[in-house]
C-alpha cells in the first residue's frame, strides 16, 4: 500500500514478552504518532489516517492486538514499543477500544503523551462499581454477553468471519442490545452490498486475520472489564490533564449504548478532561474509515498546534503521628489490607500494587483530602513510591524509609531470583509454605524474630526455612516494651500472616501490570531515609543503587539521609527519624497540603 508518505512498513516488536505486530508510515525521523484501533479492528482501520499523516511529514505507528488483556498490559504494550522505539513523547491517536487505552496512556503515563485524539468513546471515569454490576440484569447487552468465555466465540462460528465483521461494521441501531434469548452475532444485520467506507477486498483483509487469529483476544478486553475497575482503584476522579480532542459521529451506537451524548452535553467529560476540545461529524461508529477526510482534517489540525515541540502503609508510626500531631499536622495512619483491623481478602490477586494504592486513594478521596504528605516504610514505601508514579497530583511531597524506588526491572521478580530458594522473598511464593512454618512458633516469637534482624542477607541456608534461621533476641527490643510487642502479637493472631505475605506472592502480577510506567521517574519531592546496618542494603542492593546515583536518576528531586539504625527505623530511631520528616515537610506546609 503506497501514497505520497511512502510505503507502510510492517515489523513485529518483542516487548513485555510478547510479539506486538506493528504497521509503520512515514518519515522514521518525523514527530510520531501512535494510532491504536478497536474491536473488531486491525491497525487497517488506521489505513486512511496514516497517508495522510505520513504525506504531511508524521511518522505513523499502528500497534495490532497485545496478548494480555488489562488496561495496564495494554498501555504497558504501548510504553514498551515506544521504549523499543525509544520515542519519548508522541501523539497518539485512538478509536473505539484504542480509544480507552489512548485515555489511559493519558492517565498513567501523561509525560509521555503530546496530546491526544480520541474517536467514538470518551474518558469515562472510574465508576463506583464494577461494570457488570453496573449492567446487571441487562443479558442482551453486547458486553455482557461478551462475559461469559466460549459464548460470544460459540454463538459467532454460527457465520462465516467476513459476516461477523460485516455486522458489526454496519450498526445502525441506536442500542446494542439483543431482545431477551437472542444472542447479539444473531440480532446485528449485516448489509446485503459492500459498505460504502470499505471494499470488499479490504473485507476480506480482515477476514483473512480474524480468520485466523479467532476473536478470544478482542473478547478478552470485555471480559477484563471488572478486573480494570479493580485495578485503576488508583486513579478514581483522577483527571486527564494532556490536551485532548474527541471526535464522535452523530449516529453512533455509543450515543446511547454507554451515555457518551448525556456525559458530553452534561459538561462532566470537560470537567474530567479540562483541556478538551469536542467535535461531532455525520456518521456512525467506525468514523476513522467512514468520513477519513474529515477526520484526517481534524486529526492533522489538532496536532499541528503541537508540532513545533520536539516529540522524537502501615506498619505502626505512633512515634511520628505524636511527632506530627505536634507540629500541627493531620497524621493518618491505616493498616495496609491484609494488616490488623482492615479487612484481609483471601484472593492473593487482591494485593497487586494497583490494589494497594487504590486503597490509599479510595481513603484520601472519603476523607476529602486532595492533595498529602506521604510517609511509608518497608513495603509501605513501595505504596508510597507508587502513590507518586501512579497519582503525582495527589502527592506534595513522600519520605521513604528502608526501601528505595526501585524501578521496574526487565524481568518478574521470581525470573531475576532464580535459584535462590533461601531468599525470604522466594520462600513466600509457594501458598501455605511460610504460614506453616511460622505456625512452628507462637505469634510473638514470629514477629520478635523479623524484628530481630541484624544480619546482612535475608537468606536461609539450603534446605532451612527462613523463619527458623532468624534468631529471637532473648531480651525485649530495646526500642520495643513488651507490651507493645503483645500490641502486634494480638492483631497477627486474630488476622494471621496470610495477608501480608500475599503483598510478594504478588510481585511477578504487579511487575506485568506495571509496564506503563517502564523506565518512569519519580517528579515528587522525596527524601529517602535509611539506616546503616538496614538488612536490605546487601538483600536488596540498596546502598549500591544509591551511592551509584542510579536512585538519583530516577528521583531527581531527592534527599537522602543515613541514620545509625536497622530496619525498623521508625521505631528504634524514633526522634531522629522524627526530626527528619519533620524538617523535611516544613519546606511544604506553607502550600495547600
Amino acid at each position: 500500500m503506497g501514497s505520497a508518505g511512502g510505503e507502510v512498513r510492517h515489523w513485529n516488536a518483542d516487548v513485555n514478552g510478547i510479539s506486538l505486530h506493528v504497521a509503520e508510515q512515514g518519515p522514521v525521523d518525523g514527530p510520531a504518532v501512535i494510532l491504536l484501533h478497536g474491536f473488531p479492528e486491525l491497525w487497517l482501520s488506521w489505513r486512511h489516517q496514516m497517508a495522510a499523516l505520513a504525506g504531511r511529514g508524521f511518522r505513523a505507528i499502528a500497534p495490532a492486538d497485545a496478548a494480555a488483556y488489562t488496561v495496564l498490559h495494554l498501555v504497558g504494550d504501548v510504553v514498551a514499543l515506544l521504549n523499543h522505539l525509544r520515542l519519548p513523547k508522541v501523539f497518539v491517536v485512538g478509536h473505539d477500544w484504542g480509544a480507552q487505552v489512548a485515555w489511559h496512556m493519558c492517565l498513567f503515563r501523561p509525560d509521555m503523551v503530546r496530546a491526544v485524539v480520541a474517536i467514538g468513546i470518551p474518558f469515562f471515569p472510574r465508576g463506583d462499581k464494577p461494570m457488570t454490576e453496573a449492567m446487571a440484569g441487562r443479558d442482551g447487552f453486547y458486553a455482557m454477553q461478551f462475559q461469559e468465555p466460549g459464548r460470544a466465540e460459540r454463538a459467532f462460528a454460527r457465520y462465516d468471519v467476513a459476516t461477523v465483521l460485516k455486522k458489526f461494521y454496519s450498526i445502525e441501531i441506536d442500542v446494542l442490545t439483543a431482545p431477551p434469548g437472542v444472542e447479539i452475532i444473531d440480532f446485528l444485520e449485516a448489509r446485503s452490498s459492500p459498505l460504502p467506507w470499505m471494499t470488499d477486498e479490504e473485507l476480506g483483509q480482515y477476514a483473512e486475520k480474524f480468520q485466523k487469529s479467532g476473536f478470544t483476544g478482542p473478547l478478552n478486553y470485555y471480559r477484563m472489564f471488572d478486573t480494570d475497575w479493580e485495578l485503576t482503584a488508583p486513579w478514581q476522579d483522577a483527571k486527564i490533564t494532556v490536551p485532548a480532542k474527541f471526535i464522535y459521529g452523530d449516529k453512533d451506537i455509543g450515543l446511547k449504548s454507554f451515555g457518551t451524548e448525556q456525559l458530553v452535553k452534561s459538561g462532566a467529560f470537560k470537567y474530567f478532561v479540562p483541556n478538551l476540545e469536542v467535535v461531532t461529524i455525520e456518521g456512525h461508529h467506525f468514523l476513522q474509515q467512514e468520513q477519513a477526510e474529515k477526520v484526517n482534517s481534524e486529526i492533522l489540525s489538532y496536532f499541528d498546534k503541537f508540532s513545533g515541540a520536539l516529540i522524537k502503609q502501615s506498619q505502626k508510626y505512633t512515634f511520628e503521628m505524636a511527632a506530627l500531631a505536634g507540629r500541627g499536622f493531620r497524621a493518618i495512619a491505616p493498616d495496609l489490607r491484609g494488616y490488623g483491623d482492615s479487612s484481609a481478602p483471601a484472593d492473593a490477586a487482591a494485593y497487586t500494587i494497583l490494589h494497594l494504592v487504590g486503597d490509599v486513594v479510595a481513603l484520601l478521596n472519603h476523607l476529602r483530602l486532595p492533595k498529602v504528605l506521604v510517609v511509608g516504610h518497608d513495603l509501605g514505601a513501595q505504596v508510597a513510591w507508587h502513590m507518586c508514579l501512579f497519582r503525582p497530583d495527589m502527592v506534595r511531597a513522600v519520605v521513604a524509609i528502608g526501601v528505595p524506588f526501585f524501578p521496574r526491572g526487565p524481568k518478574p521478580m521470581t525470573e531475576a531470583l532464580a535459584g535462590r530458594d533461601g531468599f525470604y522473598i522466594m520462600q513466600f511464593q509457594e501458598p501455605g509454605r511460610a504460614e506453616r512454618t511460622f505456625a512452628r512458633y507462637d505469634v510473638a516469637t514470629v514477629l520478635k524474630k523479623f524484628y530481630s534482624i541484624e544480619i546482612d542477607d535475608l537468606t536461609a541456608p539450603p534446605g532451612v526455612e527462613i523463619i527458623d534461621f532468624l534468631e529471637a533476641r532473648p531480651s525485649p527490643l530495646p526500642w520495643m516494651t513488651e507490651e507493645e510487642l503483645g500490641q502486634y502479637a494480638e492483631k497477627f493472631q486474630k488476622s494471621g500472616f496470610t495477608g501480608p505475605i500475599n503483598y510478594y506472592r504478588m510481585f511477578d502480577t504487579s511487575w506485568r501490570l506495571t509496564a506503563p510506567w517502564q523506565d518512569a521517574k519519580i517528579t515528587v519531592p522525596a527524601k529517602f531515609i535509611y539506616g546503616n546496618k538496614d538488612i536490605g542494603l546487601k538483600s536488596f542492593g540498596t546502598e549500591q543503587f544509591v551511592k551509584s546515583g542510579a536512585l538519583k536518576s530516577f528521583v531527581p528531586n531527592l534527599e537522602v539521609v543515613i541514620i545509625e539504625g536497622h530496619h525498623c527505623l521508625q521505631q528504634e530511631q524514633a526522634e531522629r527519624v522524627n526530626s527528619e520528616i519533620l524538617s523535611y515537610f516544613d519546606k511544604f506546609t506553607g502550600e495547600n497540603t
